[in-house]
């Protein structure tokens, strides 16, 4: 079984492989928010090389689990720290390759000029429809958002819910048999007067 490599800078990983390979292509796992990065990445290494990377999109935890199922990737671009840590562990991959090849933040941001600041003011107001995050069991920047979605607790107009589901047709979801992917489990409701 070929072991897994972790990408430490793509590009340096893209030259050892190079050098080294036995074929042409590699296949590569990337992290959903590494994509427009990685596709210029990969144009490059091809055009220096003549090699191919192969480049599959996807969350991290989805990419663990095709991982475990055997998936051929050869590189792993996660979006996290933990996941790679343990593949190695679990030995599906070389821990000498780990590496941090870039650190994220989150940002709360919308298309309309001028209506997030940089305190989130906007979360207080209750003046927005949606809240769109990554799903919080497979993408590390999904559980993140979530996770500072509910700090900030009763200090914003933000509620989390997920009491039922519909259809576009406004059947149930769970009349249907189907689960939600993902239910926050709120926090406490806090007592002011104890707490």
């Amino acid at each position: 079984m070929t072991k897994l490599r972790f990408a430490p800078l793509a590009l340096s990983l893209f030259a050892a492989f190079a050098a080294s390979a036995h074929a042409d292509e590699v296949s590569v796992a990337v992290a959903a928010n590494f994509t427009a990065p990685m596709q210029k990445i990969a144009a490059a290494f091809e055009k220096d090389s003549g090699h191919k990377a192969v480049l599959s999109f996807g969350a991290t935890g989805k990419f663990y689990a095709q991982i475990n199922n055997g998936a051929p990737f050869g590189i792993l671009l996660a979006a996290d720290d933990t996941t790679p840590a343990k593949l190695a562990q679990e030995g599906k991959g070389v821990a000498a390759s780990r590496f941090t090849y870039a650190i994220g933040q989150l940002v709360l941001w919308s298309k309309q000029a001028g209506y997030v600041d940089d305190t989130g003011a906007v979360l207080k107001t209750g003046d927005y429809k949606h809240i769109a995050i990554a799903n919080p069991k497979l993408a590390p920047y999904g559980l993140a958002a979530e996770q500072t979605l509910l700090q900030l607790g009763p200090r914003t107009a933000l509620r989390l819910t997920t009491a039922r589901y519909y259809t576009p047709s406004g059947r149930s979801i769970q009349a249907l048999g189907i689960s939600p992917d993902v239910v926050v489990q709120q926090p406490a409701k806090r007592n002011p007067a104890t707490d």
